[in-house]
Formats: structure tokens, C-alpha cells, sequence
């Protein structure tokens, strides 16, 4: 199989589109929210499933906060990407994670603007 050519792969095209319309339709469910907070975290959460399905299996994906070994704390973070087969949160509360600072892979900040 070629690589590098001018054609798009029909399948890849239509799954990255599904993929596209799917995370756009639950970002936009969210603007029934008239509350900012309520809104945004539902924009937020929309992010983290979809990262999650889509990142391999050894990567996790939460919302809380990050602390490092002079025990200085995040502010709160939206997207949280850690690998949570070499590391795992310090504290896990229903939908609230303490990561330490070094396990971070990746932090998304959502802004609906």
C-alpha cells in the first residue's frame, strides 16, 4: 500500500467526519444550559469522552487538580491526560482527580469562546 499519495482514504474520511458531527452535536446539546458554570463543564466533559474513546487504553483522561512535591496545587484542570498504567491519581473522588504534577501528559484548558 502507497503512502504520502493525493488520495484520502474514503473510510478514514467518513469516520474522522462521524467522529467530527458526534463531538460538535454534544458540544452544541450544551448551550441549553443557561448557566455559564453548568454549560462549561458540560463542554468540558464533552471533551473528556471524547478523548477518552479515542486515546489507547493505557491513557486516562480526568477533570481536578495537579500537585507537585513543594505541595503547590493547579487550579482546576478542564482536561487532564495522564498514563495511568505507569501512574495513578493520589486521590480519586467521584469526578474530581489529585494528580501529581509529574504524571501530566497533557492539560486542556475549554473555553466555549
Amino acid at each position: 500500500m502507497p503512502r504520502g499519495g493525493k488520495t484520502t482514504n474514503p473510510t478514514f474520511k467518513e469516520l474522522l467526519s462521524e467522529a467530527h458531527s458526534d463531538f460538535w452535536k454534544t458540544w452544541e446539546e450544551a448551550t441549553n444550559f443557561k448557566h455559564h458554570g453548568i454549560r462549561g463543564e458540560e463542554r468540558a466533559d464533552a471533551v473528556r469522552r471524547f478523548l477518552h474513546e479515542k486515546l489507547p487504553k493505557s491513557y486516562d483522561v480526568v477533570t481536578g487538580e495537579a500537585i507537585d512535591f513543594e505541595d503547590r496545587h493547579s487550579t482546576q484542570l478542564d482536561v487532564a491526560i495522564f498514563d495511568c498504567i505507569r501512574n495513578c491519581p493520589l486521590l480519586a473522588k467521584t469526578n474530581q482527580y489529585l494528580l501529581p504534577a509529574e504524571a501530566l501528559l497533557s492539560v486542556v484548558e475549554v473555553k466555549s469562546n
